[in-house]
């Protein structure tokens, strides 16, 4: 457990609000909603004591994602970005006040999240800029399966087997991504672990759409993530950032 005083100075970084976000923090019960100003100027709500504010973190304030939203920052009017595993709708929301110019479609399997999704854009103004589908994207569509959830952690897998357990409707990639008119400029995949299924699914057609792919690649035993980097590569990309975060492929 952190230390309050390393807890203070998160929330400093973080959120403009923060002596309340942090007084919430420590005084609310788990999962209970926080609103938070952040520094860039949104308002978000994080879910106290679970991932969200990590996750908030990462794709606000860390390096990881620089690249990527570098990226969105230049797209042009009409730009489609697609955020598999949309989480609690911090990387949608960070693309839309990046550029006003996009539109987001977002795959969210988990009820909880896709309604802090909603709650996070709605606070922000944004909701006619993106869509949600509450689903899994995995390789192929079939019926609900089942995704391993941890209290506390606001992502869930169909690969890491702890935890507890929901059953979630799923839609097969390129179904999903054939769901998209016309060019995809940024796929955005962070779907813990089902990226190994997910890649080597997409078929030609669909692979000729998509301009850039920002991914986190996550460990799975006996599974190579460079091998994922290769198969990427192997469609016409290059490597444009190697952060051990999230990883930026461009045409």
């Amino acid at each position: 457990m952190q230390s309050p005083y390393s807890e203070i100075i998160r929330h400093r970084v973080l959120f403009q609000n923060w002596p309340i976000t942090y007084l919430a923090s420590r005084t609310r019960p788990l999962g209970h909603p926080i609103l938070a100003r952040g520094q860039s100027g949104s308002t978000v709500m994080v879910r106290n004591r679970t991932s969200d504010q990590d996750t908030y973190r990462e794709i606000f304030s860390d390096p990881g994602y620089a690249s990527t939203l570098e990226l969105i920052h230049k797209l042009t009017v009409g730009g489609r970005i697609v955020d598999l595993g949309a989480n609690a709708g911090f990387f949608t929301l960070r693309c839309l006040l990046e550029n006003p110019h996009v539109q987001v479609t977002a795959y969210e399997p988990m009820a909880e999240n896709a309604e802090s999704w909603r709650i996070n854009l709605a606070l922000n103004g944004l909701s006619d800029r993106a869509t949600l589908h509450v689903a899994a994207v995995d390789a192929a569509p079939g019926p609900s399966k089942t995704f391993y959830t941890n209290s506390g952690h606001s992502s869930a897998s169909f690969h890491y087997g702890y935890g507890e357990e929901t059953s979630v409707q799923v839609e097969g990639v390129n179904e999903a991504l054939a769901g998209i008119d016309g060019r995809i400029a940024l796929l955005k995949i962070d779907i813990e672990g089902a990226e190994f299924e997910v890649i080597p699914a997409i078929n030609p057609s669909n692979w000729k759409r998509i301009d850039a792919i920002a991914i986190e690649i996550h460990g799975r035993e006996n599974l190579d993530g460079e091998d994922l980097k290769k198969a990427i590569l192997a469609q016409g990309f290059r490597l444009a950032d190697d952060h051990p975060l999230c990883q930026l492929f461009i045409r």
